[in-house]
């Protein structure tokens, strides 16, 4: 097996308006509503023109995969290296661009940032609060709840944090306002009416009508991911310059970026007052739910603000996965210390690893 440790960075750029599914049904006389590309969604785009790059089966590798289970056999047996299986992903993120070599991703908001309802002052962050909360029951021994000490009510900051912004945060800081990117200055929705073909006749489909809406992102506005690939595997976007991803058969053009970014992590040493924290960036499958195995027992607080309802198509079964839920990017989690031997990323299992699940940055917190 090649040892997979060169990190490239891609930029993905919609040539029409794009379509993923959510968790909800969707069927004849209802709205499809699209969500946002989940890490596997890449991952299996950008996995299936690589097989092809490099001449697979794919035929013969559904029938390998659902006859062993195993994906780098089912690769090699099908006539593609099974190295492809170990390509690690992180992404996709939202990102701004100048149209030409500038990119700047952006991460949704950590969900410990809020901003006032009743005026414009800066932004504020949760922290763990150190008296005794009265009544307060926590998910695990030790952990303390997350408080926020003003006179004004606040809300939690909706929206993207720019690199400037995530930077500032993940340093200990506050984001200011001019950090936050609000949705509608990143993308909108674009509503269309199908109908459904009828796949003996290749005609409309009698009472097969639905609408669906649309993902649109706004001019100078565009996906980025990286991968970590084999060291000896330079080449490996070389001939791919359009891939299928999502629904409805709607393409993206992919390039390489010049440099990878510098998110702005904070690694020790740390000054006496900061304490280590972890932000996700990307949705994290886990099976207790709301916190990576990895870090059990070992949490000051943390902040999850919801669920991503999760599926996909299983090529060997042919038919779809089963739902799962992921905690949403933006959670946060709070340490007292560092924790040595930390995954890549803090999914629970290997697989969701690979595909991008997970993916995380280190800041700190400070404990005044």
């Amino acid at each position: 097996m090649k040892t997979v440790e060169k990190k490239i960075g891609i930029k993905i750029e919609p040539l029409d308006v794009l379509f993923f599914r959510d968790g909800k049904p969707f069927g004849v006389g209802l709205r499809g509503n699209s969500g946002f590309p989940m890490p596997q969604t890449l991952a299996g785009a950008l996995r299936t023109a690589f097989m092809k790059k490099y001449g697979c089966d794919f035929d013969k590798f559904a029938a390998l995969l659902k006859e062993s289970g195993n994906f780098e056999n089912a690769l090699s047996g099908s006539g593609a290296p099974k190295w492809i299986a170990n390509v690690r992903f992180s992404g996709p993120f939202l990102a701004r661009t100048d149209g030409k070599t500038e990119i700047e991703p952006l991460v949704p908001i950590p969900s410990v940032i809020q901003e006032s309802k009743e005026n414009e002052e800066d932004l504020l962050c949760l922290k763990p609060l150190k008296e005794r909360l009265p009544g307060w029951k926590p998910r695990e021994d030790g952990m303390k709840p997350l408080w926020l000490k003003s006179k004004f009510r606040f809300e939690s900051a909706k929206g993207y944090l720019t690199l400037e912004g995530l930077r500032v945060f993940l340093s200990g800081g506050e984001p200011k306002r001019e950090h936050i990117v609000r949705v509608e200055d990143l993308y909108g929705f674009e509503y269309r009416t199908g109908i459904g073909i009828d796949t003996a006749s290749l005609v409309a489909a009698e009472g097969q009508i639905y609408g669906a809406s649309f993902i649109r992102l706004n001019e100078k506005v565009c996906f980025y991911a990286e991968m970590i690939l084999p060291d000896s595997e330079d080449d490996l976007l070389t001939g791919i310059e359009q891939v299928s991803l999502g629904g409805e058969g709607k393409r993206v053009k992919i390039s390489k970026v010049g440099s990878i970014v510098d998110w702005g992590e904070k690694r020790p040493p740390y000054k006496p007052n900061e304490k280590p924290l972890l932000v996700l960036t990307t949705p994290a499958i886990f099976e207790c739910g709301w916190r990576p195995r990895c870090l059990s027992g070992k949490l000051v607080s943390a902040s999850v603000s919801g669920y991503d309802a999760v599926s996909g198509w299983d090529l060997a079964r042919r038919g779809p996965k089963r739902t799962r839920f992921a905690a949403k990017a933006g959670s946060v989690y709070f340490l007292n210390e560092e924790v040595e031997d930390l995954p890549v990323s803090l999914a629970d299992s290997e697989e969701d690893r690979i595909v991008g699940w997970g993916s995380y940055l280190k800041g700190v917190w400070k404990d005044e």
